[in-house]
């Protein structure tokens, strides 16, 4: 779990800093970078269809 929290929080610096940088480029709404951070960091957090992170299995008897 800590894993996720870890990798959610570097997703949303790191989509922030991009968004940053392109609506500075590309002239985005600055509003928007951190909306558009706290969703990709959310579903790579959350991974609702377990495509990151694999579930643990208990050890079968």
């Amino acid at each position: 779990m800590v894993r996720r929290v870890l990798a959610g929080l570097f997703w949303f610096v790191a989509v922030a800093a991009w968004y940053g940088f392109a609506s500075f480029a590309f002239g985005l709404p600055q509003a928007l970078g951190p909306v558009v951070a706290v969703a990709i960091a959310a579903f790579v957090t959350i991974d609702p269809r377990h495509w990151i992170w694999q579930t643990r299995h208990a050890p079968q008897q």
